[in-house]
Protein backbone atom coordinates (compact mmCIF):
# COMPACT_ATOMS: atom_id res chain seq x y z
CA UNK A 1 0.00 0.00 0.00
CA UNK A 2 1.71 3.25 -1.04
CA UNK A 3 0.66 6.63 0.47
CA UNK A 4 0.26 9.61 -1.48
CA UNK A 5 0.07 13.29 -0.31
CA UNK A 6 -2.54 15.21 -2.21
CA UNK A 7 -1.80 18.71 -3.02
CA UNK A 8 -4.71 21.22 -2.06
CA UNK A 9 -7.17 21.75 -4.72
CA UNK A 10 -5.79 25.73 -5.19
CA UNK A 11 -2.48 25.92 -4.22
CA UNK A 12 -1.58 28.75 -1.33
CA UNK A 13 0.65 30.66 -3.54
CA UNK A 14 -2.41 30.85 -6.58
CA UNK A 15 -4.37 32.69 -3.64
CA UNK A 16 -1.44 35.18 -2.76
CA UNK A 17 -0.80 36.02 -6.06
CA UNK A 18 -4.69 36.48 -6.64
CA UNK A 19 -5.34 38.36 -3.56
CA UNK A 20 -2.39 40.74 -4.65
CA UNK A 21 -3.70 41.51 -7.79
CA UNK A 22 -7.16 42.32 -6.93
CA UNK A 23 -6.03 44.52 -3.77
CA UNK A 24 -3.60 46.32 -5.97
CA UNK A 25 -6.16 46.33 -9.02
CA UNK A 26 -9.09 47.71 -6.10
CA UNK A 27 -6.28 50.56 -5.10
CA UNK A 28 -6.00 51.67 -8.69
CA UNK A 29 -9.82 51.45 -8.88
CA UNK A 30 -10.23 54.04 -5.89
CA UNK A 31 -7.11 56.38 -7.06
CA UNK A 32 -9.28 56.33 -10.19
CA UNK A 33 -12.27 57.17 -8.31
CA UNK A 34 -10.16 60.57 -6.71
CA UNK A 35 -8.64 58.79 -3.49
CA UNK A 36 -5.58 60.18 -2.76
CA UNK A 37 -4.22 58.34 0.52
CA UNK A 38 -0.45 56.58 -0.69
CA UNK A 39 -0.36 58.91 -3.11
CA UNK A 40 2.12 62.03 -1.46
CA UNK A 41 1.76 65.45 -1.83
CA UNK A 42 0.16 66.99 -4.70
CA UNK A 43 -1.78 63.75 -6.14
CA UNK A 44 -4.88 66.32 -6.19
CA UNK A 45 -3.11 67.92 -9.24
CA UNK A 46 -2.33 64.43 -10.80
CA UNK A 47 -5.94 62.99 -10.68
CA UNK A 48 -7.29 63.80 -14.08
CA UNK A 49 -5.51 62.71 -17.61
CA UNK A 50 -3.18 60.35 -18.10
CA UNK A 51 -2.85 59.33 -14.37
CA UNK A 52 -6.95 58.49 -14.61
CA UNK A 53 -6.48 56.58 -17.75
CA UNK A 54 -3.07 54.53 -16.48
CA UNK A 55 -5.18 53.92 -12.58
CA UNK A 56 -8.21 52.34 -14.95
CA UNK A 57 -5.62 50.48 -17.10
CA UNK A 58 -3.63 49.04 -14.31
CA UNK A 59 -6.76 48.25 -12.73
CA UNK A 60 -7.89 45.92 -15.74
CA UNK A 61 -4.21 44.44 -15.55
CA UNK A 62 -4.53 44.08 -11.86
CA UNK A 63 -7.42 42.28 -12.38
CA UNK A 64 -6.96 40.39 -15.41
CA UNK A 65 -3.62 39.23 -13.43
CA UNK A 66 -5.47 37.50 -10.50
CA UNK A 67 -7.61 35.83 -12.88
CA UNK A 68 -4.64 34.46 -14.76
CA UNK A 69 -3.22 33.59 -11.17
CA UNK A 70 -6.72 31.98 -10.08
CA UNK A 71 -6.85 29.59 -13.20
CA UNK A 72 -2.73 28.64 -12.81
CA UNK A 73 -2.64 30.09 -17.06
CA UNK A 74 1.08 29.72 -17.11
CA UNK A 75 1.49 31.81 -20.69
CA UNK A 76 -0.76 34.72 -18.61
CA UNK A 77 1.61 34.41 -15.78
CA UNK A 78 4.83 34.49 -17.13
CA UNK A 79 3.63 37.65 -18.62
CA UNK A 80 2.74 38.94 -15.84
CA UNK A 81 6.06 38.69 -13.92
CA UNK A 82 7.48 39.77 -16.66
CA UNK A 83 5.80 43.02 -16.33
CA UNK A 84 6.33 43.09 -12.18
CA UNK A 85 10.17 42.13 -12.57
CA UNK A 86 10.58 44.88 -15.22
CA UNK A 87 8.79 47.43 -12.75
CA UNK A 88 11.14 46.45 -10.07
CA UNK A 89 14.19 46.90 -11.98
CA UNK A 90 13.02 51.06 -13.33
CA UNK A 91 11.94 51.08 -9.70
CA UNK A 92 15.30 50.65 -8.46
CA UNK A 93 17.05 51.94 -11.28
CA UNK A 94 15.33 55.04 -10.64
CA UNK A 95 15.95 55.08 -6.77
CA UNK A 96 19.79 54.63 -7.60
CA UNK A 97 19.33 57.75 -10.32
CA UNK A 98 18.04 59.55 -7.32
CA UNK A 99 20.91 58.82 -5.09
CA UNK A 100 22.70 59.98 -7.59
CA UNK A 101 21.36 63.25 -8.45
CA UNK A 102 20.88 63.62 -4.68
CA UNK A 103 17.38 63.89 -4.04
CA UNK A 104 15.48 61.43 -1.54
CA UNK A 105 14.77 58.34 -1.78
CA UNK A 106 11.94 57.67 0.66
CA UNK A 107 9.19 59.40 -0.11
CA UNK A 108 5.69 58.89 0.61
CA UNK A 109 5.43 56.57 -2.30
CA UNK A 110 7.90 54.57 -1.55
CA UNK A 111 5.60 52.09 -0.15
CA UNK A 112 4.78 51.16 -3.70
CA UNK A 113 8.52 49.63 -4.96
CA UNK A 114 7.38 47.06 -1.85
CA UNK A 115 4.36 46.50 -3.39
CA UNK A 116 5.90 45.75 -6.97
CA UNK A 117 8.66 43.64 -4.90
CA UNK A 118 5.91 41.57 -3.50
CA UNK A 119 3.82 40.84 -6.64
CA UNK A 120 6.57 39.75 -8.75
CA UNK A 121 7.75 37.41 -6.10
CA UNK A 122 4.73 35.60 -5.94
CA UNK A 123 4.37 36.01 -9.44
CA UNK A 124 7.99 34.59 -10.59
CA UNK A 125 7.17 31.48 -7.83
CA UNK A 126 4.11 30.72 -9.49
CA UNK A 127 5.61 30.36 -12.56
CA UNK A 128 8.43 28.58 -11.12
CA UNK A 129 5.75 26.47 -9.65
CA UNK A 130 3.50 25.85 -12.34
CA UNK A 131 6.06 25.52 -15.60
CA UNK A 132 5.33 23.11 -18.08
Amino acid sequence: MTTSTARPARPTLAVAATAWAVAFGLVHVLWALGWTVGLGPGAVEQMSGWFLAYDLVAAVGCFVAGRWAWTLWWPGLLLVAGVLVARVVLGVGQAAADVGLGKDVLTPTTWVEVVFLVGAVLFVQLVRVTRR
